[in-house]
């Protein structure tokens, strides 16, 4: 599978670099990012699919996640 995680406040920002992991037996992955340091921001999108875009930035994945932010 192939990632990349975008900030999101009302609107998906650009993504970042894509980062390529092989799925566990078990078929979890565990991410981590840093954060951005902007209080708008309430929750990133975890862009993900089996197939990369190959466009730096391009958040054309087949699948997405969003995962709020945690106070």
């Amino acid at each position: 599978y192939y990632f990349a995680v975008s900030a999101y406040n009302g609107a998906s920002s650009p993504c970042s670099n894509e980062v390529q992991a092989a799925a566990s037996p078990s078929g979890t992955v565990s991410l981590i990012w840093n954060g951005v340091s902007d209080s708008t921001v309430s929750a990133y999108d975890v862009h993900y699919g089996k197939q990369s875009p190959e466009q730096h930035a391009d958040c054309s994945y087949s699948d997405v996640l969003r995962v709020p932010v945690s106070s």
